[in-house]
This record gives C-alpha cells, structure tokens and sequence, in this order.
C-alpha cells in the first residue's frame, strides 16, 4: 500500500513537471515570434525610412507579394538542390549531367536574385528624396539580413 502512495506521488510529479516544462517553453516560444516580428528586416527598414501610413500600407503589400512569390522560388531552388545532390546516389554520372542540373540550381537562384532586386527597386520607388538617401545606405543590411543563408534541419554541432 506504501508503495501504491510513493508511486502516485511519483507519477503526479512527473505530471506536475512536464507541464511546468510546456509552460515555459510556451513562454520562450511566443516571445521569440514576438521579437522576430517585431525585429523582422520589413519592420527595420519601415521604421528606418520613417515611412507614413500610406507608404507603410504599400510597403507592407509588397513585402507579402515578394515573400510569397519568393517563397515557391525558393522551393524550386530546394527542389532542383535536392535532385542535383541526388546525383550522389548515382555511381557514373557524367560531367554533363552535374552541369546540366547544377545549370537548373543555379538559374533558379537567379530568379530569385533578380525578383528581389525588382521588389527593392519597388521599394525604393515609394521613398521621397530623404527617404532614398536613407534606403541607398541601409540596403545591404537588410538584404545581408533577408538573404543570410539557413541551415534548416542541420544534426547539432555540425559544421557552419
């Protein structure tokens, strides 16, 4: 009977403390999304160009149009990467083949390049005099920040 008593308590502890761990993770999580929307490069430059509410509207507009746009180039980009490192499962693949789908890898890329390069010069086309020369000396810090390469789904400690 003593064990039955020291098993329940047992077990409630566990209960008590797995919850307590989604809590807190709960709260790292929310917070997180809160401070990368809040510190988002859309946000960042908004505020840096002192945007009024009309150009923010706009802005905002084209920044969901490019991100989603971007979005199915980048899943070709992933799409083409993956066939091109399934090259890898092949014993003789000839030098043509790796160009051809290296080719693909990156013409895709240069979509993407090119397609951002238009939604900046879209941008920029919203700013007055002041606002440009603003834009002119932030640009590479928000697309240092846009374009930093990911690493989704890397093992730990591997290499960067």
């Amino acid at each position: 009977m003593k064990n039955m008593v020291k098993n329940k308590l047992f077990i409630w502890a566990i209960v008590l403390l797995v919850l307590a761990n989604m809590v807190t993770l709960g709260f790292f999580w929310t917070g997180r999304m809160r401070q990368m929307k809040e510190g988002s490069p859309k946000e960042f430059l908004a505020a840096k160009l002192k945007f009024n509410e009309y150009q923010k509207k706009q802005f905002f507009d084209l920044a969901q149009e490019h991100h989603e746009n971007a979005q199915k180039i980048r899943e070709k980009i992933k799409f083409s990467k993956d066939a091109f490192f399934d090259l890898l499962k092949q014993d003789n693949v000839s030098d043509s083949a790796k160009r051809a789908t290296a080719r693909v890898v990156s013409l895709n890329l240069e979509e993407l390049d090119l397609y951002t390069l238009e939604h900046f010069k879209k941008v920029r086309a919203l700013c007055n005099q002041d606002q440009k020369e603003i834009f002119d000396s932030v640009i590479h810090q928000i697309t240092g920040a846009v374009n930093e390469p990911s690493r989704p789904n890397m093992p730990p400690n591997s290499p960067k």
